[in-house]
């Protein structure tokens, strides 16, 4: 039997807003999926470079966000469903829930198998969640444009990519949200305590979010969001940007027509064209050699946007923090595959049962977690609970040693009175 030291009605407090924070993530990226529905060809068309340039970056953005988003609702609504478990088993007292791996599945089990009903949690929970892809960030191409000027013209559409920056920005804000509250009822269960379970569900919460943890899914995910929303804006403000300065030394220059009317707009019907083809190659040149520097700046761009805000290391950090989110399940486990369970899922190496008698030494993530706090550096929270434990129960077995010697004085002298 569990040495009950988690209040149940805290457990499913933190169970209801697990089941919140599955729905504010899984509606985030609905209204998302939504808005981008509406942009497609928002980054232009062939055979412009900048768009050709700007879509490849973006679309692993996007793929690695699906990636993201899924493995958010899948783990969060496990774990409402784990600690809705759990504070059941509380209130049985004589049962175990811990959070561990399935094998061989890759779903939690249906939320009619929860302890707590879902109306008791606030929301319903849903085990798994798959989106469509968005469309295509590139439109068909136009053949309005002269065909030696056609690589040169900006084409992205900048009120799109800006309406699909503000829903990028909304959804990171709103997955960052829900993780704050995570959090804090996280810590409302584990804070203070120093039971196992705390311990377990401490480490698989530190699977899922981690300050500046580049391997948790909560983290990477709302960054990758914000990334690609201000992807969208820059890449919006420097084809609004080469418009203006296009448009403007185009018409400076009295060959804002060749581009705006095409070439056929410069033939003459009195000659067919045959006396106007050396004007137009002189134009079409004009037009190009002012184009060709203004594209480039916008290529340049778009180049400093797959090296900062669509960085392949901020695109893979959220694909592979998807990929390892713990996976979660409710099960009920006596101490031995509880311990199993804990093996398996968050690596504690440290049984459970471990003897009272000794001292627990802390590991190397432990150590460095306490030692980047003393410092003021970013460091696992969760390792430095698991350490802060460590120290309280030793500094007791220090002074449960101290009190023991001191009896055993003590027991001596009376003797030697005796």
């Amino acid at each position: 039997m569990t040495d009950v030291r988690i209040d149940p009605s805290v457990v499913q407090e933190a169970a209801s807003t697990f089941a919140t924070g599955q729905w504010t993530i899984s509606s985030a990226w609905d209204v998302l999926a939504s808005t981008l529905a509406g942009c497609d060809g928002m980054a232009g068309h062939a055979p412009d470079k900048a768009a050709l340039a700007f879509a490849p970056h973006y679309n692993q953005a996007v793929n690695a966000a699906w990636h993201g988003f899924q493995a958010a609702v899948r783990s969060v609504g496990g774990f409402s469903l784990c600690l809705g478990k759990t504070a059941g088993n509380y209130l049985n007292a004589d049962r175990h829930s811990t959070i561990s791996t399935p094998t061989g599945a890759s779903v939690v089990r249906t939320p009619a198998q929860q302890s707590v009903p879902f109306w008791e949690v606030g929301h319903q929970v849903v085990t798994d969640k798959t989106m469509g892809m968005p469309p295509s960030v590139l439109g068909g191409a136009s053949a309005w444009l002269p065909s030696q000027l056609a690589d040169l013209w900006p084409t992205g559409d900048p009120g799109k990519l800006r309406a699909a920056a503000s829903a990028w920005r909304d959804a990171g804000d709103r997955v960052s949200t829900a993780t704050e509250k995570l959090g804090t009822a996280i810590h409302s269960v584990t804070g203070g305590n120093t039971t196992g379970d705390a311990e377990v569900i401490d480490a698989a919460w530190s699977k899922l979010y981690g300050s500046c943890n580049e391997r948790t899914v909560l983290y990477t995910l709302p960054r990758l969001c914000h990334n690609a929303a201000d992807a969208c804006d820059k890449y919006a403000d420097a084809v609004d940007h080469a418009h203006s300065k296009a448009e403007r030394e185009l018409g400076a220059a009295g060959v804002l027509g060749a581009v705006l009317l095409g070439v056929g707009g410069f033939l003459t019907p009195e000659t067919g064209g045959a006396s106007d083809a050396g004007a137009i190659a002189v134009d079409v040149a004009i037009a190009r050699g002012i184009l060709v520097p203004i594209a480039g700046a916008l290529l340049a761009t778009v180049g400093g946007l797959s090296a900062g805000a669509l960085a392949e290391y901020v695109i893979h950090a959220t694909e592979d923090s998807a990929s390892n989110a713990p996976n979660v399940r409710p099960t009920d486990a006596n101490t031995t595959t509880l311990q199993g369970a804990l093996d398996r899922e968050v690596g504690i190496m440290q049984s459970k049962q471990r003897s009272r008698d000794t001292p627990q030494a802390l590991s190397p993530e432990e150590q460095e977690a306490v030692n980047n706090k003393e410092a003021g550096l970013p460091y696992d929270q969760a390792a430095y609970k698991r350490a802060m434990r460590k120290k309280v129960f030793n500094e007791k077995m220090e002074e449960r040693g101290r009190n023991k010697n001191k009896d055993n004085r003590q027991g001596k002298r009376n003797k030697r009175k005796n």
